[in-house]
């Protein structure tokens, strides 16, 4: 068990670094992106050696991700042996060795490393603490905002390329990523306030900024998770009030930001193409690689499905999409990969990724029986609509690579089943 001192410090690092996504090196300024592959490692490295290699895992999404990294590692393996006499070890000038072993590491071990330094030091420390630590996270990425928005060039040196849109990208590399990262904090904000009043300013200061950061898939979320929510609570009052002014808000900021975005990357970016593509070579890999491309070969594998895909959508909606995304994927070799949680795990694993995705969804939401036995039935509601949120973003709108954050929502979730 992790001293409570060190837990504390663990808790707070790992935050640091889920936050800082985008951090540059300087003077080259090039992108860190993230040091969790550094940090991650290191810190588990030494709470064994604390205990002497001795750890107990008491959790079962811990007992579960062991097993979805050895059972795709395994399949992985097997794609690798099959692959390599058709298709060679050399894609696009990189060895697919060197890429199955990088992408076994950040897309899973990484992940499952977060999750259990997270997990332990959420138990570790006190409700107040957490508390503390939660709000004044809450109120760092508020202030940024506020200074992004007044002096964009002041952030700036927190990013690797300057900001040539009005949105905001606080601390994110990008607001697809920003989004997920101030949702996360902004949901354990809320749901770690007593008082109703904080709560109130947490919820309107959340979608204030929500607004400027003004990302469509996040209203187009939050919608479908009201609609969710009144459909599987249908006779909980609370459910309804509580759902009536974030359906108004979503609505508004659907016809005043998603309609208008989709317009214009329908007509000209290769944003929307690229991502309802990937979610449709996912349903493809599910029936034809069953088990996924695996970790390495779907650098060769990956370009051809979405290819296939992007003309099939281009001939159903008899229109000329912008595919310069997915052209650069199968010409070059490019930022290969679906731009969402969900597609992402079944490109890499099919059915095994399918599969862990939907237990995560299923352990959180159960969750909420805890949820309201420790802090009552609108703490309940608000963490089924958190949730939902949650997971319906990172199924159509947020790639996870880089959002180690998530895990300290999940960490919550499965510390409020533990213990309350």
């Amino acid at each position: 068990m992790i001293p409570k001192k060190l837990a504390l410090i663990v808790l707070i690092v790992l935050l640091i670094n889920s936050l800082f996504v985008d951090l540059p090196l300087f003077p080259q300024r090039t992108a860190t992106r993230s040091l969790m592959f550094l940090f991650a490692p290191a810190i588990l490295l030494l709470i064994l050696a604390i205990s002497r290699f001795r750890f107990k895992i008491f959790d079962g999404i811990t007992k579960i991700f062991i097993v979805y990294s050895i059972s795709t590692l395994a399949a992985s393996c097997a794609i690798l042996i099959i692959f390599l006499p058709f298709r060679g070890i050399i894609v696009y000038e990189r060895n697919i060795m060197v890429k199955f072993i990088e992408a076994f590491f950040s897309l899973t071990l990484l992940h499952m490393i977060v999750y259990f330094l997270y997990i332990n030091s959420v138990y570790r420390i006190s409700y107040r603490t957490f508390s503390h630590i939660i709000f004044a996270t809450f109120l760092l990425l508020v202030i940024v905002g506020i200074v992004e928005y007044f002096e964009p060039e002041v952030i700036e040196i927190f990013h690797v390329q300057p900001r040539d849109y009005d949105r905001l990208r606080l601390l994110g590399a990008e607001p697809s990523q920003t989004v997920l990262i101030f949702s996360v904090v902004s949901f354990l904000s809320f749901l770690l306030a007593r008082r109703s009043y904080v709560k109130m300013a947490v919820g309107l200061t959340y979608f204030a900024l929500l607004y400027f950061i003004a990302s469509k898939g996040i209203f187009i979320s939050m919608i479908t998770s009201v609609l969710c929510l009144i459909l599987l609570n249908p006779k909980s009052l609370t459910s309804i009030i509580a759902a009536i002014p974030i359906f108004v808000v979503a609505i508004y900021s659907f016809f005043t930001i998603v309609v208008p975005g989709l317009k214009l990357d329908i007509t000209y970016s290769s944003s929307f193409i690229t991502r309802a593509s990937g979610m449709l070579s996912a349903v493809y890999i599910l029936f034809t690689y069953p088990f996924g491309l695996g970790y390495g070969t779907y650098l060769s594998l990956y370009p051809e499905i979405v290819e296939k895909t992007s003309n099939f959508l281009s001939k159903l909606f008899r229109h000329e999409f912008n595919l310069s995304e997915i052209y650069m994927m199968k010409e070059y070799g490019e930022n290969i990969g679906a731009k969402s949680t969900l597609a992402q795990l079944v490109m890499f694993n099919g059915i095994l990724g399918l599969f862990f995705f939907f237990f995560l969804f299923y352990r959180l939401y159960t969750s909420s029986k805890f949820v309201f036995a420790r802090f009552g039935e609108l703490n309940s509601v608000a963490y089924k609509f958190f949730t939902l949120t949650l997971f319906i973003q990172l199924a159509i709108g947020t790639e996870y690579n880089l959002l180690y954050i998530i895990w300290l929502y999940i960490a919550f979730g499965e510390a409020v089943r533990k213990n309350g």
